[in-house]
């Protein structure tokens, strides 16, 4: 028979509130550095699920050569870099048309819809963080913007055109006396 190898989840146990406190945890006493953003990006991914949360890690150990951080984590679950997304909600918010479109290339490269669920995070976060460059009216705007273009996504619409669109309406938004 073959040996079992204890996963972490054995090792360090599986209670959810404890999880989240033991992630750090077990990333220290494995001598393992992290940044605590990828971390939360982590969990967020695991969907609350404690067990698939350190799957996750577990792979992003690996992946990351032992040090967990956020643009490894990002492109290991293929999804956008924060860094990338509070650069471009300053283009929008600056309205630099130019650096939207280069931004709009980089962007070809994700999944239309994932980039929209990840964009309402970030706009989540700016609130929940009480970001004094987004006011309640701008986020409102802008999450009515991200909810339009989820049904043009359903209708098989390009979903670069859709990007485009939303991320063009969200300028047009700033443009609307508060």
């Amino acid at each position: 028979a073959l040996p079992i190898l204890p996963s972490r989840m054995m090792v360090y146990g599986s209670s959810i509130p404890e999880t989240r406190r033991q992630r750090p945890l077990i990333l220290n006493i494995e001598n393992i550095s992290y940044e605590p953003e990828a971390l939360a990006i982590l969990a967020r991914s695991g969907s609350g699920s404690p067990r698939d949360t350190l799957t996750l890690l577990d792979q992003a150990i690996v992946y990351s050569k032992n040090h967990v951080n956020t643009a490894t984590v990002t492109q290991m679950l293929g999804i956008v870099d924060p860094e990338f997304l509070e650069k471009l909600f300053t283009a929008i918010l600056q309205k630099d048309e130019k650096s939207i479109r280069d931004y709009l290339v980089d962007l070809e490269n994700y999944e239309a819809e994932m980039v929209i669920d990840e964009m309402s995070l970030f706009l989540k976060d700016k609130l929940l963080q009480n970001d004094p460059k987004f006011s309640p009216i701008i986020l409102e705007r802008f999450y009515r913007i991200l909810a339009d273009a989820k049904p043009l996504l359903a209708l098989n619409t390009d979903g670069d055109f859709v990007l485009s669109l939303t991320l063009f309406k969200m300028i047009e938004a700033m443009n609307i006396k508060q």
